[in-house]
């Protein structure tokens, strides 16, 4: 019996072994210590420009975690004639001619070095309506906040406009109280970007047409847009920006290579007052993490632990399937689990690394690989299987935004770049012979490689200035640019076109592997200006389509 009662007492202190290993290697989280406490809570201030907090404060001085709320409340603030909203959408809907158009949809981004496609979006822009339109775009624009609240249905101004315009409205649907940001619909982003698209059309149109003072003011409308769309505190505003002002110095260095004649001393002035704005940093990283805080308090339990449930809530949200998130706990930082406070510090420590990332430095080029290598080792060692879990579901995507950005940061620095050295040429009647040779008052932006952090590489060539990077490879392949064969045309007239390949942005530590892999994957650097534009091709069935719609 005795020894029956001492095997019993090993099973069981076995067992207890067992499931205290488990415990620890994947639902234990090490809480804070008191450096990294001190670090867990974001300065709120730099996510919302100092403008509003997540925390709504009522008139009775007591607090709640409701960030739309207490946005919402900030944009009540401003008089109804600063916002561009209200103008915004109901131009989507008087215009709806113009921004429905299938035509449009699918050429507005197209320049006039395809000839094919812009005799097809010309006579859109060409159009009374579309003149019409453009006004009314360029005074929305110019208001100094957007004014778009964030809401789980549509806003008031965009109710008031359907009803102005005869549509029907659902009224039926509740105003969620405390809605997650992630969950309000935010219709603005597709508005702005595609008011920025028909601005860039028409300043292309004006410039072709030898009208350089309306080239200007249509791209500084388009730049505008982009402006506006960083209100959002999230990384969907910030990726609208770079999306929009991409296309605005796209539009710039084509104008710059077609039609330099046109553009004055003035007028390049202002556009590179154009470009220096679209690269000031702004908080998209900083929302971001507003974003997951707001999240990570809307799955814990009502003590603010993370638990099997809150993987079941992210599961079911990231699969759309319509899952809105319930309303948040409202307890300090300090006072969540050690899992949720200890998820919270590392998704900052990855946004900043990210925010990081996306700015080009000197002292060093796009290489922070034993960074991120360690950032994933920490996941595994800091973390339980739940918060780990959670933070390999969220965190892809917010990591390509750094890539995107950074790469509407390089396109901005050699657009400024290009126009600076156009500036030097009417002041002293040639472009330089080196970048040192530039006038003091053009040295703006730091004109750095972002996969080197040395001066991007520029040479004057025989038609004009060269600028670009060396790209994937980090060498100098003298300018050379990377194309690649794809098919194009319709199904009965297949052709082979030339596109300009932009960098895969492989990391320094692939760099070397990937070469031995393929000697010839990169042949030629990223040239930047002047735009190596794809080949005019004909017109595929899908456009074909559209074209030959009534």
């Amino acid at each position: 019996m005795k020894k029956l009662l001492i095997v019993f007492l090993v099973l069981i202190l076995l067992v207890c072994a067992g499931v205290g290993v488990v415990y620890f290697k994947f639902f234990y989280t090490p809480p804070l210590n008191e450096a990294e406490r001190a670090l867990l809570t974001p300065d709120w201030d730099r996510a919302t420009g100092g403008n509003w907090s997540p925390w709504y404060e009522f008139d009775d001085g007591t607090r709640e975690w409701n960030p739309t709320k207490s946005f919402n409340a900030w944009l009540a603030t401003y008089p109804e004639e600063d916002k561009a909203w209200p103008i915004l959408i109901d131009a989507k809907l008087e215009f709806s001619d113009v921004y429905d158009n299938e035509r449009f949809i699918e050429f507005s981004e197209v320049l006039p070095s395809d000839p094919i496609r812009w005799e097809i979006l010309v006579p859109i822009l060409e159009s009374e309506h579309a003149q019409d339109l453009s006004s009314v775009l360029q005074e929305a624009l110019s208001k100094p906040i957007l004014g778009c609240e964030m809401m789980n249905t549509d806003d008031p101004h965009t109710i008031a406009a359907m009803q102005r315009h005869g549509i029907e409205v659902d009224m039926n649907i509740p105003v969620t109280e405390n809605l997650a940001v992630v969950d309000s619909l935010l219709p603005a982003m597709g508005v702005l970007r595609g008011s920025a698209r028909f601005l860039t059309g028409q300043a292309a149109l004006a410039l072709s047409t030898d009208d350089p003072d309306t080239f200007v003011k249509q791209l500084r409308s388009a730049s505008q847009a982009g402006q506006l769309s960083d209100e959002y505190p999230t990384l969907i505003g910030e990726l609208v920006r770079a999306a929009i002002n991409s296309l605005v110095n796209r539009t710039i260095r084509w104008a710059l290579e077609e039609h330099p004649d046109r553009l004055d001393e003035e007028h390049l002035e202002q556009l590179r007052r154009i470009t220096a704005a679209s690269a000031e940093p702004s908080n998209g990283f900083y929302g971001e993490l507003l974003l997951f805080h707001d999240i990570t308090r809307r799955i814990v339990s009502k003590t603010g632990k993370l638990t099997p449930t809150s993987i079941s809530m992210i599961s079911e949200w990231s699969n759309g399937t319509g899952f809105l998130f319930p309303d948040p706990v409202h307890i300090p930082d300090e006072n969540l689990g050690s899992s949720a406070r200890r998820t919270l510090l590392l998704y900052k420590d990855f946004l900043d690394q990210c925010r990081d990332e996306s700015q080009p430095r000197p002292e060093y080029g796009w290489q922070l690989d034993e960074y991120n290598f360690h950032f994933v080792e920490r996941i595994a060692d800091e973390l339980g299987f739940i918060p780990k879990t959670i933070l390999h579901v969220l965190i892809p995507a917010s990591g390509k935004a750094s890539t995107r950005v950074l790469q509407h940061t390089q396109e901005t620095i050699a657009t400024n770049l290009a126009l600076n050295l156009h500036i030097h040429k009417h002041r002293h009647g040639s472009f330089p012979t080196t970048l040192d040779d530039l006038d003091p008052d053009l040295q703006t932006l730091d004109p750095i490689d972002v996969f080197t952090g040395q001066p991007l590489l520029y040479t004057l060539t025989d038609t004009g200035p060269l600028i670009y990077s060396v790209g994937d490879d980090r060498d100098d392949d003298g300018g050379k640019i990377r194309w690649e064969i794809n098919d194009a045309g319709p199904d009965d007239n297949i052709v082979e076109i030339r596109s300009p390949l932009p960098p895969e942005w492989i990391r320094t530590k692939d760099l070397q592997q990937r070469i031995a892999d393929d000697p010839d994957f990169i042949d030629g650097d990223w040239v930047l200006f002047p735009i190596p534009f794809e080949d005019p091709a004909p017109l595929d069935d899908a456009e074909l389509e559209i074209f030959n719609t009534p």
